[in-house]
């Protein structure tokens, strides 16, 4: 059985200069995105 619905999020990524390396600053709540 497969069921599939649109869901939605809000990522914030911030890379090099600020970091060496990508981060992940903050990822909402699925099916809640920021406005």
């Amino acid at each position: 059985m497969t069921t599939a619905e649109p869901v939605s999020f809000t990522v914030f990524e911030t890379c090099q200069p600020t970091f060496p390396t990508c981060r992940l600053l903050r990822l909402s709540q699925l099916g809640t995105p920021l406005p």
